[in-house]
């Protein structure tokens, strides 16, 4: 993991940002959804998306979806938010 320190001089502060590459987390989710035996239909109704087709355009890397959402989506299928997003970090 990578972590980067940016000097911001109009602040005078220091901060570290980390880098999380996410370009798993639709196949994370396709994965969990399919070992559930979910369709999109009824996650989307579990995370309270109008449209499963947001969530197959997440699925497929098409869209990214919010903070409360990837929240949504760990609490449904009892992982983090972290095993989601990080492509270092494997499904159990």
């Amino acid at each position: 993991m990578e972590k980067y320190s940016i000097h911001l001089t109009t602040c005078q502060a220091l901060f570290s940002i980390e880098v999380v590459c996410v370009e798993r987390f639709g196949e994370k989710v396709r994965t969990l959804r399919h070992r559930q035996g979910m369709t999109l239909k009824e996650l989307a109704e579990a995370v309270g998306v109008a449209s499963f087709s947001y969530l197959s355009d997440i699925e497929h890397g098409k869209k990214t979806p919010h903070p409360t959402l990837i929240i949504k989506i760990a609490n449904v299928f009892g992982v983090t938010a972290d095993q989601l997003m990080r492509d270092e970090i494997e499904l159990d």
